[in-house]
């Protein structure tokens, strides 16, 4: 189910009980640019899966089945084809696909991911922002792509970036391109990408390896954090214990955080 809370007291308000492990979800502007919905990928007890779409009051706009059931790792509403309403994309590992639809619940376009996206199940995260001059797209952390909003991919970084985790579109400083932050997971590296498609530096020195631990990135983004109106990366690492390391059961995780200048070389911890 998914719970709606109050924003004051964390109380429950209601429950939308939709038959199953809501496993992704997101909110955007389904029917038009004055309402926001919820849309949602559903495991039906691991029978079957569906993509469903709620209004604002928690009611059932319309629900697709989906060929999988397994949604990973996330769900991303966003207007991609510049019509006012926000198109819905997410990735099912057990099918290996990934779809984009619209907010109507009709598919616009699917990429099976190994085949045409990158080395992975799943697409791991994804971003609609303008990042070329012409309109929107879609780029996924998987595979490093870049898509139109019919589909056509523009470019990729496949054989570049190794399992890529996370990825975000900055707003750069004035007269300047829009920048994608990308993140590897396991390669522990993070690079800053034109909307062209051009790496313009790489960065892999956030955590010093250590033997009998493994180090996974796991999150990061653009933030302001030195002061107004600056573009600085964050990302976050996990380090634990290897699984062939003698290491006791319980060994708590660390959580190393790295500030990154974006324009710039210099690192911040």
């Amino acid at each position: 189910p998914i719970h709606v809370l109050d924003a004051q007291t964390g109380r429950i308000k209601n429950t939308l009980d939709l038959d199953g492990l809501v496993q992704v979800w997101d909110i955007g502007y389904l029917q038009d640019r004055g309402s926001l919905c919820i849309a949602a990928g559903v495991n039906h007890h691991e029978r079957s899966g569906s993509i469903v779409a709620l209004d604002g009051h928690g009611n059932e706009l319309w629900r697709h089945e989906t060929v999988g059931k397994s949604f990973e790792d996330k769900l991303l509403c966003g207007d991609l084809t510049g019509d006012g309403r926000d198109e819905i994309a997410f990735s099912m590992a057990d099918a290996e696909r990934f779809e984009v639809r619209r907010g109507t619940g009709e598919l616009l376009w699917a990429k099976n991911v190994p085949e045409e996206i990158g080395d992975d199940t799943h697409v791991d995260d994804m971003v609609i922002a303008p990042i070329q001059a012409s309109g929107s797209q879609l780029a996924t952390a998987t595979g490093a792509c870049l898509f139109d909003a019919e589909g056509n991919l523009l470019w990729s970084l496949r054989d570049q970036i190794e399992h890529g985790q996370k990825i975000a579109c900055a707003e750069p400083p004035p007269g300047a391109e829009p920048r994608l932050y990308i993140c590897s997971k396991t390669g522990r590296r993070a690079y800053l990408v034109s909307p062209g498609g051009e790496v313009l530096w790489e960065y892999d020195n956030f955590s010093a390896t250590c033997d009998g631990h493994i180090y996974l990135t796991t999150a990061g983004d653009w933030v302001d954090w030195s002061g107004p109106g600056a573009c600085e990366i964050v990302q976050a690492e996990i380090v634990g214990a290897s699984p062939d390391a003698d290491t006791p059961q319980g060994t708590p995780l660390t959580l190393y955080l790295t500030t990154r200048m974006s324009w710039r070389s210099r690192v911040r911890t």
